[in-house]
């Protein structure tokens, strides 16, 4: 039932994590049981965006987990179930969820996913989600996935999202192609890419028979002003190095999807030979089809001074967004929040009118570029730049983060302040595409409703125009994506 694992792991002693448990009990309901058993009683628990300590409530019958991401998982706390009062032995049924079969589908009121459950002897039964580890007296059982990429424990953006939950599941399939548009790939005086970018599984546009060194010079732009950076860097390589990063490779970074191709089409700037986003949209559509894969495109990219308005020289993209609802559009909601002007940046205001167009905000984890405390999940501000808002905002994401570097000598690196809504975006495609690989049936506008249902509230109740529907949490739209693929009927809180 259980793989065996050392006792003397630091994460095993309760202590190191039980000290200061952050939990909500958000509500108590009755007339709930996995048999449907009428006479029996449940207590729901949700988590924070940190480091948890779930206890079992004795007094219920039935204790239901969510662990809802944990940005501490950085530092080596996990979100746990303390069972440490009992042996493992008094197990009696232990059901994981998994892509096909497993678990137990439940509704804690922003719609079914797949839970975890454990039954014990005492007659106590426990679903759960979102959890890195479970405690007993004789036993520590690791539910989390740690690639060995030595800046993964760095990741915090991976982490306070659940992806270290999700991966669980998967680490993105064939079934799915990511397209990002943007500056195109740093590559080297050899034309290698960056050592951490999947050289093999990514694809790029040669229709005009220039080739990829052809976009040597236009792959990097100044970051000076919103950036506060003086290098020219390749925007492009360090969007795709958080989407699809060469992961569990023993680099740097690990990527949110391991195995996902991508198809990297040079956009900006205008230079010889490079696509206007409608064309490169087509491209991947083409592709895309020929290859029998659903298509997910990140557009990392903003116009300034648009403000809720589509720019026009998106307006031939707007139609082929109309025209393909079939294709998932994850665009940045824009960097120009700081100037207090409500409205999204074009092409990110689409999100309005459009259920298979994304729009993203940034997102804090806890400290600033500066070193200055934030508060995790809360939206990014600062006086010289800050995450657009405004009607059409779908959720948000961590930014400021780790990724691959590529630099205008041909060199490489690792950054770990990546940051503007170009990195949130970049978080929600790598998501998104995992989500799609665990229910490859799904609509494009399914897969929005799912990652917008399963965000975690963040500033006032419910949506707003300032966090949207709140921070992405990929383990539970994952489990979201199977239960809609597997038709399980859910228990539901009366």
């Amino acid at each position: 039932m259980f793989d065996t694992i050392n006792s003397e792991n630091n994460i095993f002693n309760p202590d190191n994590n039980f000290s200061n448990p952050s939990v909500e009990t958000v509500n108590d309901f009755y007339g709930f049981d996995v048999n449907q058993d009428s006479n029996q009683s449940a207590i729901y628990l949700a988590g924070t965006l940190g480091a948890d300590g779930f206890t079992v409530d004795t007094n219920y019958d039935v204790t239901v987990i969510s662990g809802n991401g944990n940005v501490d998982f950085s530092t080596g706390l996990y979100d746990t179930i303390n069972l440490s009062h009992i042996s493992v032995d008094e197990v009696i049924d232990y059901s994981l969820a998994q892509a096909t079969e497993g678990g137990v589908a439940f509704d804690p009121g922003n719609g079914a996913r797949m839970f975890d459950y454990i039954a014990l002897a005492d007659g106590t039964e426990v679903m759960f989600e979102g959890i890195d580890g479970i405690i007993f007296s004789d036993h520590f059982e690791d539910l989390s996935v740690s690639p060995d990429d030595f800046l993964f424990a760095e990741q915090w953006n991976l982490h306070i999202m659940g992806v270290q939950n999700a991966w669980r599941f998967n680490q993105g399939s064939d079934n799915v192609l990511i397209g990002v548009q943007d500056t195109g790939i740093g590559i080297s005086a050899n034309g290698d890419f960056h050592p951490d970018i999947r050289q093999d599984e990514t694809w790029y546009f040669n229709g005009n028979n220039l080739g990829l060194n052809a976009n040597l010079a236009d792959n990097f732009l100044s970051e000076a002003g919103i950036y506060s950076q003086t290098q020219l860097t390749s925007h492009g390589t360090s969007v795709q190095g958080i989407i699809a990063a060469d992961s569990n490779n023993g680099l740097g970074i690990a990527g949110i999807n391991w195995n996902s191709d991508v198809y990297h089409i040079d956009v900006l700037e205008n230079n010889p030979g490079d696509l206007s986003i409608a064309q490169a949209t087509q491209e991947m559509i083409d592709f895309a089809d020929s290859n029998g894969q659903n298509l997910v495109i990140n557009l990392s990219i903003q116009t300034s001074n648009t403000f809720g308005n589509l720019a026009g020289i998106h307006n031939e993209f707007a139609g082929v967004v109309a025209d393909n609802p079939d294709v998932l559009f994850v665009v940045a909601a824009g960097n120009y929040g700081n100037e207090g002007l409500e409205g999204l940046s074009s092409p990110g205001v689409l999100a309005q009118e459009y259920d298979n167009v994304i729009a993203v905000g940034a997102a804090w984890g806890t400290n600033d570029r500066f070193g200055n405390q934030t508060t995790p999940g809360e939206r990014i501000e600062y006086a010289d730049w800050g995450s657009q808002y405004g009607d059409g905002l779908t959720v948000t994401a961590p930014s400021e983060v780790w990724t691959t570097d590529a630099y205008s000598d041909g060199t490489f690196d690792y950054g770990s302040q990546f940051d503007g809504t170009s990195a949130a975006a970049s978080n929600v495609t790598g998501v998104a595409s995992l989500v799609w690989s665990a229910t490859p049936d799904l609509t494009a506008a399914q897969v929005q409703v799912i990652l917008s249902e399963t965000a975690y509230d963040t500033g006032v109740e419910g949506y707003d125009i300032y966090n949207g529907h709140g921070l992405i949490n990929a383990d539970a739209a994952v489990r979201k994506a199977i239960a809609m693929g597997n038709n399980n009927v859910a228990f539901t809180i009366v």
